[in-house]
């Protein structure tokens, strides 16, 4: 998993619940490290392992805290700079698309 993904769940939990929280997750998450770096890759099931963390940590079901994460990426402040890197992304997609 792309770095920026994993990145943007530490953040939204960092955001959201306290830095306390976050090594909290990354603890019960068997991590081996604080802070995830947006440009490295890294290993799916090891995404999927915070998430599972997170929704212990937080008692409820992953869906919700996916939920809750696509819920900060459209609107927390914090993250409009992603916001913009994603709509440029998504952007460049589509015309990569109209190629084809």
């Amino acid at each position: 998993m792309h770095g920026l993904i994993n990145r943007a769940v530490q953040c939204f939990i960092r955001d959201s619940y306290g830095r306390e929280r976050w090594i909290e997750i990354a603890t019960l998450a068997e991590l081996g490290f604080s802070d995830f770096e947006a440009m490295l890759h890294y290993d799916d099931a090891l995404t999927w392992d915070v998430l599972d963390a997170a929704a212990l940590s937080l008692g409820v079901p992953r869906e919700t805290v996916l939920e809750d994460i696509g819920t900060y990426l459209v609107s927390h402040p914090n993250v409009e700079a992603l916001r913009r890197l994603l709509h440029i992304c998504a952007s460049a997609i589509f015309l990569c698309a109209l190629n084809y």
